[in-house]
This record gives structure tokens, C-alpha cells and sequence, in this order.
């Protein structure tokens, strides 16, 4: 063995002989850790055995071997050392400053540098490079008609990569395909889909087509927006589904859905008798798609089981029809007893007995509002007592240069437009919805009734109403240039009186 090493380095590159050996010990380790260098390794081994096998032959100076050893066993070597050099600059020497140009680039230049020893090693052979040129120009040319789509493909994988359009890792949709990218190679692109599938892309098809990339936003952290549908029963209030449901959503803290953005449910179109909802939320893990909506739709069935509700199936209009009695007289006892309890905690109302606050009962109308929404404008005409029964109003005075100044907020069982209503007077001030908000309203033909049956209340209505534009002279004496008179309980008295026709 000794004999064989030595006639091996016994050469006119002997000088590099063991340069050669700590490459080829270099390629081994740096093996390890980069697979991709197993066509390498085979190079060396190849590089080795034929080097032994001629120098196991006999030394003939002017023989084929010998030429062979001259010539081919250097130009291999170089081979390898370049895809070495080429593999320690760009894989292990640029990454430390941060710079990592893309595959192909690297390609192109270790196979230009590839190019370039071997025009060496044909010159160290004495053959004539411009001959070599001319006819490597027409193979180019004919190999370059041959090969269009070759051609085209390694183009566009350059583009791709050069301008950092889609890299390892990235999730992309083309068509109606989903995966994750893996490699951009020199004809295609790779990807990987969540059932254990590989696509192979053209790169010249990603170039000339539109594709997606899921998640990625300039910015932003990788979180991909899903779209989960489910349909209610209008009998309920859209803004309670919706705020049931954020709440739950939000609550929940479910993996792979990110809290902020928070999770926002919205509807998206109603129709006979169904209201169609939308859950939209950002993912997190894009590999977890399928089972996160899952995730999140068994999370709002189950907050809406929890009050009451259920996901609506289809609903279809019949002629026949069955009227259960008795279900029907239990719901109306729950409504009205829910409305009794609003009632009784009514100032104005106090002075009224069970009986006539049953029949008020039943005049109330269910009034819900959305968040923004004017409920009574200042200046209006108002036609209708208003209770809030959930959720927050602002009042608010506009003032004739304006501006818009803030009076505070009501809540739940607080009562509005009384004074307007059994006055005839404008509305003073703006009341406006500060979220989802749910009222019961009584109009002036419920009270002109009851006063007209019995006309004591009026006097009682008076002294409250007196009380309540107290209130409303005090909230707005602050932002008002002129002093507002007094309010008096005879005048109110008289002007109850007069606009509901009855005897003084």
C-alpha cells in the first residue's frame, strides 16, 4: 500500500497530493452534515479506485495510463475541490454575515468555475480552445432550440429566487393545490402537501401563472386568515349570536388561533329565516388548517348551546303547521314576566297597579340597536317611551357652534323620551348606541289610554317628568349660553293635559 500512495503522489501535481487527501478527508466530514454531498463522495471514490488501479500497472511513460493519469485523475480532482471550495464559501462562510444567495445563483457560478478548469485542463493538453469555442457556439445553439423548456424552466427558478418570490418554506396555493415549499431546484419547485403528497412545479408555470403564498404579509408574522360558516335561527338577535360568540371564541384561547388580531364573527346574509354567520380568525400553524376549523366550530356550537341555541338546519316553508298550545302559553308567561320586572323598576311607572302594568306588558315593543346607531337625534320628534334592557347609550348635546359634547351614559334600566313624549317638546339632546344595545318602547297611544281611565296618574307623571328635566337642565346648563328656566309640575301638569285631551 505504501508502494501504491507513493507512485500515486509520484506525479507532476505531487505538490497537491496530500492537499488532495485533506479534501477528500474534508468531503467525508462535511458529509455529516450535508447529504446533499453524496454524489461528491462517489466522485472521490471513484477519483480513488481509478487512481489505484493505475498505480497498480505498470509505469509506462507514453502509455494511455499514463495519460489518464496526467490528465484525467488532476481534472477530476479540481472537480471536487471546486464543489468544495463552492460548498464552504456559499453554505458555510457566507451565512455568517447573514448573506445567502439563492441555490441557483451558487449553481451557476461552481459550474462556471467548472467550466473554466476544464478549458484549463484541455489547454495543459495542447488542444486548440478557439476551435473548441466555435464549435461548443453551435452545439450551444442547438441544444439551446432543443431545450426551450429547459431553458425557460431555469430562467424562471433564477427569477424566483433572485427576487426571493417564494423560498423553503413558504405556503402556497396553485389551483386548487395547497403545500409547502421544500426546494426551488434548476427546472422546479417542490412542494409539500398536507396528505403526504410531493408536487413538482414547473418553474416557468409559477412564472407565468398567479399563485398564492398563505400567511406571508410584508411585516407581519406568518398567520393565515380562516373563514369558518355556520347558520342560526333569526329568532335570535344577530348581535347576541355574535357577541356570544366572539366572547366564546376569545375566552377559549384555542390552539393555533392567534388572540390578536381577536377572532371577529360577522353576518353575512340572512334569508327565510336564517341568518348565514361567518367566524373569521387567524391561524397560526398553516399546517393545522383543517383541524383548527374543526377546533373552532365545535367551540361555537358549544357556546351556543350553552345559551339556548343550536346550529339552524335548513329551513323549509310548509302550508301545514302545528300550533302546540301549551308550548306557546309557556313562552309568552317567560316573556312576560321578564317584562313585568323591567316595568316595576320604572320610576315613572310606580303609580301604576299589577293589573295595568300587565297591560302595558303586552304593549312593548322589542327594540334593538347596533353599535353607532342614533337612537333618538337631538332635536326630533319624539313618539316613543324607550327602556334599556341591555347594553349602553350615550347622550350627547350638540351646540350651535358644532361641537359635540358628551352628557354620560345610560345603562340597563334606564328610560328615555318620556318628557318629549307627554310634552310635545323636541328631544334636547342626541342618544346614541355605544355597542349592541336592546330596548322596550311604549307608544304615546299606551299612555293617552291609561290616562284617559284614569286621569290621577296624569298628576303623578307630572311631578316625575318635573324631576326629570331637572336632570336634563342640569346636564346641559354646562354647555349652554342662556340659563334654562325652572321646570314647574303645574306646567308640566298643564301641557300632559292638553296634548292627551284631558279635562283639567
Amino acid at each position: 500500500m505504501a508502494e501504491i500512495w507513493l507512485t500515486l503522489f509520484a506525479s507532476p501535481w505531487q505538490n497537491s497530493a496530500w492537499f488532495l487527501l485533506v479534501a477528500w478527508l474534508l468531503t467525508m466530514v462535511l458529509y455529516v452534515r450535508h447529504p446533499s454531498l453524496r454524489r461528491t463522495v462517489l466522485v472521490w471514490l471513484f477519483w480513488l479506485v481509478l487512481a489505484a488501479i493505475i498505480a497498480c500497472l505498470p509505469f509506462v511513460p507514453n502509455s494511455a495510463l499514463a495519460e489518464i493519469r496526467q490528465y484525467v485523475l488532476p481534472f477530476i480532482a479540481g472537480l471536487v475541490v471546486i464543489r468544495l471550495l463552492g460548498l464552504v464559501f456559499f453554505r458555510l462562510f457566507l451565512p455568517l454575515f447573514n448573506l445567502r444567495p439563492p441555490r441557483i445563483l451558487q449553481d451557476i457560478l461552481v459550474t462556471l468555475v467548472f467550466v473554466i478548469w476544464g478549458m484549463y485542463q484541455l489547454r495543459q493538453a495542447g488542444l486548440d480552445l478557439s476551435q473548441i469555442v466555435v464549435t461548443s457556439t453551435v452545439l450551444t445553439a442547438m441544444l439551446a432550440f432543443a431545450m426551450q423548456d429547459t431553458i425557460g424552466n431555469v430562467l424562471a427558478g433564477l427569477t424566483l429566487q433572485w427576487d426571493a418570490s417564494i423560498e423553503a418554506g413558504d405556503w402556497i396555493k396553485v389551483d386548487d393545490v395547497v403545500g409547502k415549499v421544500v426546494d426551488v431546484t434548476w427546472r422546479a419547485t417542490y412542494m409539500e402537501t398536507r396528505n403526504g403528497e410531493t408536487v413538482v412545479l414547473p418553474n416557468s408555470m409559477l412564472t407565468r401563472n398567479r399563485f398564492l403564498i398563505l400567511g406571508k404579509r410584508q411585516g407581519k408574522p406568518l398567520m393565515w386568515r380562516r373563514w369558518v360558516y355556520f347558520d342560526v335561527s333569526l329568532e335570535t338577535l344577530p348581535t347576541q349570536i355574535i357577541s356570544m360568540v366572539e366572547i366564546a371564541l376569545l375566552q377559549g384561547m384555542l390552539a393555533n388561533v392567534a388572540e390578536s388580531p381577536a377572532p371577529q364573527c360577522i353576518l353575512m346574509e340572512a334569508d327565510k329565516g336564517v341568518g348565514r354567520f361567518a367566524l373569521r380568525y387567524w391561524l397560526t400553524d398553516l399546517m393545522h388548517d383543517d383541524a383548527t376549523d374543526s377546533l373552532v366550530r365545535t367551540a361555537i356550537d358549544a357556546a351556543l348551546r350553552r345559551n339556548g341555541r343550536r346550529f339552524s338546519p335548513p329551513q323549509y316553508n310548509l302550508l301545514l303547521s302545528f300550533d302546540n298550545k301549551k308550548y306557546s302559553e309557556v313562552r309568552h308567561k317567560r316573556h312576560t314576566e321578564e317584562r313585568l320586572a323591567v316595568l316595576r323598576g320604572l320610576e315613572l311607572l310606580a303609580p301604576l297597579n299589577e293589573v295595568e302594568l300587565l297591560a302595558l306588558s303586552d304593549r312593548l315593543k322589542f327594540t334593538p340597536f347596533v353599535r353607532g346607531e342614533t337612537v333618538l337625534a337631538q332635536g326630533a320628534e319624539v313618539e316613543w317611551l324607550y327602556i334599556l334592557i341591555k347594553g349602553e347609550m350615550e347622550q350627547a348635546l350638540a351646540t350651535p357652534d358644532g361641537v359635540l359634547h358628551p352628557l354620560g351614559t345610560l345603562t340597563a334600566g334606564s328610560f328615555f323620551g318620556e318628557i318629549a313624549l307627554m310634552t310635545g317638546d323636541r328631544f334636547p339632546i342626541q342618544i346614541t348606541a355605544m355597542g349592541n344595545a336592546e330596548c322596550y318602547r311604549l307608544d304615546r297611544a299606551t299612555f293617552q289610554g291609561l290616562l284617559l281611565v284614569r286621569q290621577e296618574l296624569a298628576e303623578a307623571f307630572s311631578l316625575v317628568l318635573a324631576r326629570r328635566q331637572a336632570q336634563y337642565h342640569q346636564l346641559i346648563s354646562e354647555h349652554a349660553k342662556t340659563a334654562l328656566p325652572a321646570p314647574q309640575p303645574r306646567e308640566m301638569l298643564s301641557r300632559l293635559r292638553d296634548l292627551f285631551g284631558l279635562p283639567d
